[in-house]
């Protein structure tokens, strides 16, 4: 199992975790405490935690490709510029 987090000096952090044996992967925007985006894999598909609604579950058919991290970095930039975040 590896994690890692990415902070900035606002309320919001970017955590990575990656099941090393089970192949997860869990990429969620936190702030407060609380997740405001995200993307996951699990048992190879992939779901989108979206920002107006991170609770819910959606399927996520492109996934984040052979760089996962670097592609969620990118789309999480995108979040934040979008909702005036950054």
């Amino acid at each position: 199992m590896s994690e890692a987090q990415v902070a900035n000096e606002k309320l919001w952090f970017v955590q990575a975790f990656i099941g090393e044996v089970t192949g997860l992967l869990y990429f969620p925007l936190i702030e407060r405490n609380q997740r405001i985006y995200g993307i996951d894999r699990e048992t190879d598909h992939w779901h989108l935690h979206p920002f107006e609604e991170p609770h819910k579950h959606e399927l996520f058919l492109p996934g984040l490709g052979p760089t996962p991290l670097l592609a969620f970095m990118s789309k999480v930039e995108k979040v934040l510029v979008e909702n005036n975040l950054l």
